[in-house]
């Protein structure tokens, strides 16, 4: 059994691989389709591959339950048909008719994006000041953020304005990298590029505020999709980005994800007195405990808990589209929902947000033929990739909120996509308003 699972990983892992390099080499590597097959690539197969060559994994929290290998040939299976059905949901999405093609129709005053940015820029420091100043000066502040960053606005023991900012400053600071995404759109009305290389360190600082790389990443990757509907406005030959410069952006954006968390890492183990003689943080180290597999142990783990047990039957999701309605109207308003529900009722901890994944969450909810419902979210994500390409409106909500939302999803499932869209109609707003 254990042989059989290696030689599926590998040759699945092989498939993903080739399958992102000839869309890498057909210039349209950048959609939500391909993140989530990396995704699966780099937090399921390969690190299943390498558990079998360090089978005492230590990984692992201390709430979930231990596995021998060859247990995970069931999951590898069900985990590889969703994956399939997710993909052929895409190709479907591609049949469909685009809603609309507004690349040439709409158009943004400069003017406008760029007081936006500086004003919203500005607005955004103010509140970080304030957070600083609540917390008693900047080391605590640090110390807090690198120990409680999960919290957010859920945090009980802070006031009401520290919730209001930590509430708002997600979409203001979505506001500011949509406005960087212009300033760069139209870079041919400046004479130079200095402002340009501002706007980006600018947006690179305030994405490292967040103390979560993955925002480095969501802003490195929307601005380089936008450039490619450019390009499409343009007419030019190749509607893609050359090759050199997408190495090089793909370069700066990993390199910046890698060092910033081997420096979150280092100050995390500060914040918690976890430094010791013994206490290493390596560029391996780091890049080991990026592909530890927490949506393989997130998956397994569900999977062998309600393949036998009782359903959520659609709980879950119906919560999840029930979470904007006020408590005040749905009086029986669940106190926590979602991919919690799951995790909860396996006995893991109510802190954590485990790596349940979308095929773990339809395995909760409908069993092992649940798995099919993962054609609908392809589907979903393949409509959104091929709108965004024709929209220069659409094309800024998806390249800053569709597409980083993929991530979200791989990891928390349908719990992290709403969650991850909450703040779409305050952004279209805004759009509108830098509108001609």
């Amino acid at each position: 059994m254990e042989f059989l699972v290696v030689v599926l990983s590998v040759v699945i892992t092989f498939l993903c691989v080739w399958f992102l390099f000839f869309e890498y080499y057909k210039g349209s590597l950048i959609n939500t389709v391909n993140i989530f097959v990396a995704l699966c690539v780099l937090d399921f197969y390969l690190p299943l591959l390498i558990r079998f060559y360090y089978p005492l994994d230590t990984v692992n929290s201390p709430w979930v339950k231990s596995v021998i290998y060859g247990d995970y040939g069931f999951s590898l299976i069900i985990f590889t048909i969703g994956l399939l059905f997710f993909v052929l949901g895409s190709i479907l999405a591609g049949k469909v008719k685009v809603l609309t093609k507004d690349i040439k129709e709409v158009n943004y005053k400069t003017n406008k994006v760029i007081f936006s940015f500086v004003a919203l820029s500005f607005l955004y420091l103010i509140m970080q000041y304030y957070l600083i100043n609540f917390y008693g000066g900047v080391t605590e502040y640090l110390n807090y953020k690198f120990k409680f960053r999960w919290l957010g606005s859920n945090d009980i023991l802070v006031p009401g304005s520290v919730k209001y900012i930590n509430f708002f400053s997600p979409v203001i600071l979505q506001m500011i990298f949509i406005s960087s995404a212009l300033i760069i759109y139209y870079r041919d009305n400046y004479k130079n590029n200095i402002f340009i290389i501002l706007c980006v360190i600018i947006c690179v600082f305030f994405a490292m505020t967040t103390f979560f790389r993955g925002t480095i990443v969501n802003y490195f990757l929307g601005v380089l999709f936008f450039e490619m509907i450019r390009l499409r406005e343009k007419k030019e030959i190749r509607t893609r980005i050359k090759r050199r410069t997408m190495n090089r952006v793909i370069f700066a954006m990993l390199a910046m994800f890698i060092f910033f968390g081997m420096y979150r890492t280092v100050q995390s183990n500060i914040a918690w007195d976890e430094v010791n003689n013994n206490t290493k943080v390596t560029l391996a180290s780091e890049i080991n405990k990026n592909i530890k597999g927490n949506v393989l142990t997130g998956f397994t783990a569900v999977n062998e808990y309600y393949i036998n047990g009782e359903l959520f039957l659609g709980k879950t999701f119906y919560d999840m589209l029930m979470l904007p309605i006020p408590r005040s109207i749905y009086t029986s308003k669940p106190e926590w929902y979602g991919i919690d529900d799951i995790t909860r009722r396996m006995g893991w901890p109510n802190t954590t947000q485990s790596a349940v994944s979308p095929q773990g969450e339809l395995v909760a909810n409908f069993g092992c033929f649940g798995i099919v419902f993962m054609i609908m979210f392809g589907f979903m994500f393949g409509f959104f990739d091929k709108n965004a390409k024709e929209s220069k409106f659409f094309g800024l909500i998806y390249a800053f909120v569709l597409l980083p939302s993929i991530t979200t999803f791989f990891w928390m499932s349908f719990t992290g996509f709403i969650n991850a869209i909450k703040y779409i109609p305050i952004l279209i707003l805004y759009l509108n308003y830098l509108k001609k």
